[in-house]
């Protein structure tokens, strides 16, 4: 898989497709997707896997990760995010955290990230905050 960055508005139509296929396409936009990091997953030109990545003081926060269907199992989410984990331990950052659903926290747990808090809803869709340590030089 190639890893290259995108902007926001490349990104939508997997968010749309993955995260929230029911709601029309603009409730996959977010505000402050002007200021982040927009990573794209390639196979054979073909997008296939999106995350976007928000900088906040020493930590950062990972959102609107989505594979495509016929692609999840197949490891390209696994090498997005060690990609972007790596990535980010060049900087001044002491983690990254996200919402997972929880459905998805075996996913995370292998890459390190370890369950925070009680669950919680956003829409109809059960979540959990999760966050991993990265090791940095300043």
């Amino acid at each position: 898989m190639d890893i290259r960055k995108i902007t926001a508005k490349e990104t939508l139509s997997i968010r749309h497709q993955v995260l929230w296929p029911s709601l029309p396409m603009e409730k996959c936009i977010l505000a402050e997707d002007n200021t982040g990091q927009h990573f794209g997953g390639y196979v054979d030109d073909a997008l296939i896997c999106v995350a976007s990545v928000f900088s906040c003081k020493n930590n950062h926060r990972l959102r609107k990760f989505a594979v495509l269907p016929d692609m999840q199992g197949k490891g390209c989410g696994t090498e997005m995010l060690k990609y972007i984990c790596e990535a980010l331990n060049h900087k001044t950052v002491s983690f990254l955290w996200l919402d997972a659903r929880t459905t998805a926290i075996p996913f995370y747990q292998k890459l390190e990230f370890e369950q925070l808090g009680d669950t919680f809803y956003k829409r109809d869709v059960l979540y959990v905050k999760m966050q991993r340590a990265l090791t940095f030089s300043p």
